[in-house]
């Protein structure tokens, strides 16, 4: 899966996988400094390596916050530690992210949380439907949510989460007709990428058909399905707007991505290094769930400049869809230990007082 890291040549970052069309993705925002995913660092020749997978292309917004915080511990560990960004599952498939940083596959990797909800069912709480009311609401529940995945991680499957963020709702995109009430989800043909959009997709009244993350592009343009559940930065990161023609922001599952480190290569690290680790994760604690919002926020306005139709789901839809899905958001909740389901439901409470459902608004305003 991953081999012993060279000691004296640069990495560079892989090729990122093309959608099929002669087009290229198009460019998400930039991060806050003029770093660029999987920059190349020279490794001087006495440095601890550590690879940190992703599991995104090189031009999505997870994997260039992630770069960002990558460049920044480099340039403060000055020579000590070296991080190389392997992103686009290029040491480390998806499916073997979490086994990989839980074994010491690799060193550190980065990848969406629920995914692996199935292994442990804490990590489906980033993505219990209807739990936050919108992106700013998502990243205030990331950065509270972050102490609970550190102690289940650390205590049961030898990890530590660094930093969590949000990566921008599911929303609905379609390829053949809006989905605007629960009615219209009668026998759409829907791309479930989880266990948990897989059981949406179900309890709305869909049809699933499970295709893995960078694949949508196909499945859509080879009509495998009519619609899939993506975030604004997710569809152009895969060019997505190039086939689909509407879409339904309800924000109605929450996704977070998140970096996690193997204890045994935290603890192997001199106490100097493993502090400037910690210190700057602390930062992107914040830093990422910001760069996020903002980049997530540009993606949909790109979006709609590519002519894709966008309605914001009404409030009182809206609850419609919460209320079916309300046995399903509880049965995630009771998978968990009982005090660890009320903080993440006391968290979600505070920060949906704070951050209102508001149609359109995202915190943009589709007009």
């Amino acid at each position: 899966m991953a081999c012993g890291e060279e000691e004296t040549t640069t990495t560079a970052a892989p090729a990122t996988t093309q959608a099929p069309t002669t087009s290229q993705a198009p460019t998400t925002s930039q991060a806050p400094t003029t770093s660029q995913a999987a920059s190349t660092t020279t490794k001087p020749e006495k440095a601890i390596v550590l690879r940190v997978a992703h599991t995104h292309p090189v031009n999505a917004p997870p994997c260039i916050a992630v770069a960002e915080f990558v460049d920044k511990f480099n340039a403060e560990a000055a020579g000590k530690c070296v991080l190389e960004l392997h992103p686009n599952q290029s040491i480390l498939s998806i499916p073997d992210s979490f086994d990989g940083v839980r074994t010491g596959a690799v060193e550190m990797a980065a990848f969406p949380i629920a995914i692996f909800g199935s292994i442990e069912p804490v990590l489906n709480l980033p993505e219990v439907p209807f739990m936050v009311n919108n992106i700013q609401g998502d990243a205030a529940y990331n950065k509270e949510m972050l102490a609970i995945y550190d102690e289940v991680l650390t205590a049961k499957y030898n990890m530590k989460p660094l930093f969590c963020f949000t990566v921008g709702g599911l929303e609905i995109w379609t390829a053949t007709k809006p989905v605007k009430t629960l009615e219209d989800w009668k026998g759409m043909l829907t791309q479930t990428i989880s266990p948990v959009t897989a059981k949406v997709v179900e309890y709305l009244g869909g049809a699933g058909v499970a295709v893995d993350f960078l694949e949508a592009y196909q499945a859509m343009q080879k009509r495998v399905v009519d619609a899939t559940l993506q975030s604004p930065s997710a569809v152009t990161t895969l060019n997505l707007q190039e086939i689909v023609k509407y879409a339904t922001t309800l924000y109605a599952v929450p996704a977070s991505v998140g970096l996690f480190i193997n204890l045994d290569a935290l603890n192997k690290l001199p106490a100097d290094v493993r502090d400037l680790l910690l210190k700057v994760s602390n930062e992107y604690v914040t830093r990422a769930n910001d760069y996020l919002v903002d980049a997530v926020s540009k993606d949909l306005q790109t979006v709609i400049a590519a002519g894709v139709q966008v309605t914001p789901l009404d409030p009182q839809e809206r609850q419609r869809w919460a209320d079916k899905l309300k046995p399903y958001s509880e049965q995630l909740l009771n998978m968990v230990d009982k005090g660890i389901a009320d903080r993440a439901r006391e968290i979600a409470k505070r920060v949906n007082e704070q951050y209102p459902y508001v149609p359109g608004q995202y915190p943009y305003v589709v007009k």
